[in-house]
């Protein structure tokens, strides 16, 4: 799953957009236009500021 880290509250965003590290990389610098469920705002992510996580590696962090 593609993630991001909120620019404002610097939380970690899962999105539901499924991708690979390969994918993402391909992307570079191309801008992502992202909902954040933390500050209610959408934002612009570069792919290359994205990370690619499953579901347990996010909720080891969300429980960090």
């Amino acid at each position: 799953m593609l993630a991001y880290h909120c620019p404002k509250t610097k939380e970690l965003v899962r999105t539901s957009l499924e991708t690979s590290a390969d994918q993402l990389k391909r992307l570079g610098g191309f801008q992502l236009s992202l909902w954040c469920p933390y500050c209610r705002t959408g934002h612009q992510v570069a792919a290359s500021d994205a990370l690619v996580c499953d579901e347990e590696i996010v909720s080891a962090d969300e429980n960090a």
